[in-house]
C-alpha cells in the first residue's frame, strides 16, 4: 500500500512539474510572440515609409514636369501675343486715332 501511495505522490509531483513547465513555456512563447509581433510591425512600418517616400518622389517628379510644361506653354502664348502686338500695334494706334479724330 505504501508503494501505491508513493507512486501516486510521485505521479502527482511529476504532473505538477509538467504543468509548471508548460506554464513557463506558455509565458516564454507569449513573450516571444510579443517580440516577434513588434518586429513584424516595425518592418511593416519601415516598408510603408519606404513605399510612401517612393510614391512621393515620383509624384514630385510628375508635378515638376507638369509645372515645367505649363510654364513652357504659357511662355509660348506670351511670346505669340507679344509677336502679334509688335506686328500690329502701330496699325491699331492709327485705327484708334482715326476713329477718335474722324469718328
Amino acid at each position: 500500500m505504501e508503494n501505491t501511495l508513493r507512486l501516486i505522490v510521485d505521479a502527482d509531483k511529476a504532473s505538477r512539474l509538467d504543468v509548471e513547465k508548460a506554464k513557463e513555456r506558455r509565458e516564454n512563447l507569449t513573450d516571444e510572440l510579443g517580440i516577434r509581433k513588434q518586429e513584424i510591425d516595425q518592418k511593416h512600418k519601415e516598408d510603408a515609409a519606404k513605399a510612401i517616400a517612393k510614391v512621393r518622389s515620383n509624384a514630385d517628379i510628375k508635378v515638376k514636369r507638369s509645372a515645367d510644361e505649363i510654364e513652357k506653354n504659357a511662355q509660348m502664348k506670351i511670346d505669340g501675343l507679344k509677336k502679334i502686338y509688335d506686328e500690329n500695334h502701330k496699325d491699331w494706334v492709327k485705327d484708334i486715332v482715326n476713329a477718335v479724330t474722324k469718328g
